[in-house]
Order: C-alpha cells, then structure tokens, then sequence
C-alpha cells in the first residue's frame, strides 16, 4: 500500500528524485519478508518514477540488470517487464546494436 501511496499520490507533494529511495526501500522489505507477488508493483513504480525523473540512465540501467537478476533467478513470470525496459534503456543510451530487436 506504501508503493501505491508512492505512485499515485506521493508525486503531488515531492519531487520525483525524492521519491526514488523510498520505493527502493520497499522493494527491499519486500525481498526480505519474502513477498514477491507485491515486488513487481515496486519495481513498475521505481521504473516509471525513475525515467520521468530525469536521473541518470547508468543508474536505471544497473537496477534494472539487478531486477532482472531477481526475475531469473526465482523464475518469476512476466519476465517482459523487465526487458522491455532493459531495451528502453539501452536505446536511449545508444548501447543497442539493433533497436527493434528484443
């Protein structure tokens, strides 16, 4: 419930960069207590925050290989989530050979 305070609402009231370290703490609590259903809320909430934020793309781009690390890694479905992004990310820092590849 915290990370849809912190997408729907949260952004009213702070700036964007300000929101970034909390959901990264939820998305923490949730690998600790083991609560994976909820995690991909929180790593959909950091990735859309992130990117109109205007931060750096280096710094997504290495969350994102961690996220994607965790997606492989408990063989979570929806794994698409995480590339789409990935692919994103990679064409906007021109590391893509072919960009319409996925």
């Amino acid at each position: 419930s915290v990370c849809i305070f912190h997408w729907y609402i949260s952004h009213w009231k702070r700036l964007y960069k300000r929101i970034l370290e909390p959901v990264l703490s939820i998305y923490n609590a949730q690998l600790d207590s083991g609560d994976f259903f909820h995690v991909e809320l929180s790593i959909f909430t950091y990735i859309n925050l992130h990117l109109a934020s205007g931060y750096s793309m280096d710094k997504l781009d290495d969350n994102l290989a961690l996220f994607d690390g965790l997606y492989q890694d408990y063989s979570m479905a929806n794994a698409w989530k995480i590339q789409l992004p990935q692919q994103l990310v990679s064409n906007m820092l021109g590391e893509s050979e072919d960009p319409l590849l996925f």
